[in-house]
């Protein structure tokens, strides 16, 4: 009988070394890296589909730190309460976008605020005061004063020449007065000028008597012959108190007899107030003081400080600091440290360049017949117009004046005057003029231009705008920015 005996399997080579069965921590290892794989594989394919059906602007919506944009992408909330927080948020987004476009187009207009600033000093310099008589000429120094005389009444008053039945040109002509119009016009104006000791009879500073020659500096102008009060650069007048006591006081006389003809017919002085390194406006500004009266003038200073370009000063004018007058300058008519001296050396060329004259060597027919009505007529426009293309100063200082009066000189005054010097000029209202200017106050004032924004403060308006709309913040719009560039990138690339 044969027996059969089941036969042993036979095992592949390679595997009979492989254990039947796996120890416990390697079968752990082998489930929790088999569960990773399928999450990872499940994540792959949920965010992939999840992109395809815009998911992702829902997951913005949900970590972003913008306020409300989750409640209008939440599946919690009903339709109509997603539609409300939508169009709250579209609202405010419009909104700030219109607020950050206005504020980034005002903040390149660059614009500026004025803050005014008193302070309170315990000494003030002096403004330079600049006096010139009305009379331009006095003709009472010539030996044959009415040659002189009718040269000017012609050249400066219309109603004269028809008077005289004459021009300026029939003048030329004339063998009377044709050498003196053949003359420089400014030996003429040397000739006819006043001196200090002619216009100024006594001086007083700060309470005490003072020679006038000490502290007046004469100076030739187109006009004639000025003074000028505190115009020496390196020693300046330092006012210590406020009120007449700490000013200046003078008697000044005018010459009836040696009257030739002024501006407008007045009679009288002009008294000008202006910065040291400024050129004086004596011919459209000042205050005209009368004969036969005692001024006292009260001033204040006032000073405007404007902010250099891109910072509008007047309109669409810039400022521009001029450089200060070196020491030992002596005049500042043709200077240019000032707004007003920049015109007056602009005017003067162009005169100089119509006439082919300047007020140094044009005769006094030239100069009254060409040379002085263009350098007025070209002045007056440069002033309403467009400044000759001279640019404002950064920092602008002007003097306001008050002004009261008084009859002088007194009946008792001009008894003394005559007991003191019995030879001397008589005090008379005809003649005689009273002239007292001080401080009101030692106050400095300012107005200083400030800009409205920096960097700082137009980053505060922004960040304010942002948060109170939409409680976000830069790096908020730096999300946003990323996802929307997001969004292009896979639009534009979908088939990739």
């Amino acid at each position: 009988m044969t027996i059969n005996t089941p036969k042993e399997p036979v095992k592949i080579a390679w595997a009979s070394t492989v254990p039947d069965k796996l120890s416990v921590s390697e079968r752990n290892f082998s489930a929790e890296k088999g569960a990773l794989d399928r999450k990872f594989k499940e994540l792959v394919e949920a965010t992939i589909v999840s992109k395809r059906n815009g998911q992702d602007i829902k997951g913005f919506a949900e970590s972003t730190t913008a306020h409300g944009l989750k409640y209008a992408f939440s599946e919690e909330s009903s339709k109509l309460r997603r539609l409300v927080w939508f169009l709250a948020f579209l609202a405010a987004l419009v909104y700030l976008t219109y607020q950050m476009v206005n504020c980034s187009i005002e903040y390149y207009k660059y614009p500026m605020k004025a803050q005014n600033k008193l302070t309170r000093m315990k000494s003030l310099q002096l403004p330079t005061v600049t006096i010139c008589n009305l009379n331009h000429a006095d003709s009472s120094k010539m030996d044959d004063p009415k040659p002189i005389t009718d040269i000017y009444r012609v050249a400066k008053g219309c109603m004269w020449s028809e008077i005289m039945n004459m021009t300026l040109e029939d003048m030329k002509n004339n063998e009377t007065y044709r050498p003196l119009l053949e003359k420089k016009h400014r030996d003429v104006l040397e000739q006819v000028a006043w001196e200090v000791k002619d216009m100024f009879k006594f001086c007083m500073w700060n309470g005490k008597k003072i020679r006038c020659q000490e502290i007046l500096t004469p100076f030739l102008t187109l006009n004639g012959k000025c003074f000028k009060l505190n115009g020496n650069i390196s020693n300046p007048m330092i006012a210590e108190s406020s009120g007449s006591n700490g000013g200046f006081f003078a008697a000044m006389k005018t010459s009836l007899e040696g009257h030739t003809i002024s501006d407008q017919g007045a009679y009288g002085f002009k008294v000008l107030l202006h910065h040291m390194y400024d050129t004086p406006d004596i011919y459209s500004q000042g205050i005209v003081v009368s004969p036969g009266f005692s001024y006292h003038i009260s001033f204040v200073t006032d000073t405007i400080k404007y902010l250099p370009y891109p910072f509008k000063a007047q309109g669409d004018m810039y400022c521009k600091d001029y450089p200060p007058p070196t020491e030992g300058l002596k005049t500042f008519e043709m200077s240019k440290h000032s707004l007003t001296a920049c015109i007056f050396s602009r005017a003067y060329a162009q005169a100089q360049k119509l006439c082919g004259c300047n007020s140094k060597n044009c005769t006094l027919y030239e100069h009254l017949g060409c040379f002085e009505p263009n350098f007025n007529r070209i002045h007056h426009e440069a002033t309403k117009t467009d400044l000759l293309g001279c640019p404002i100063p950064c920092s602008l200082r002007s003097y306001r004046p008050v002004i009261s009066q008084a009859a002088f000189p007194s009946p008792d005054l001009s008894a003394l005057m005559k007991i003191m010097d019995p030879n001397g000029t008589t005090l008379n209202r005809d003649t005689f003029v009273g002239l007292s200017l001080f401080f009101g106050d030692l106050i400095n004032r300012e107005q200083v231009h400030e800009p409205v924004y920096d960097s700082l403060s137009f980053m505060g308006v922004l960040g304010g705008n942002m948060g109170i709309l939409l409680g976000a913040s830069i790096l908020t719009v730096a999300e946003l920015m990323e996802f929307l560039l997001l969004l292009l990138w896979r639009f534009f690339n979908k088939d990739k």
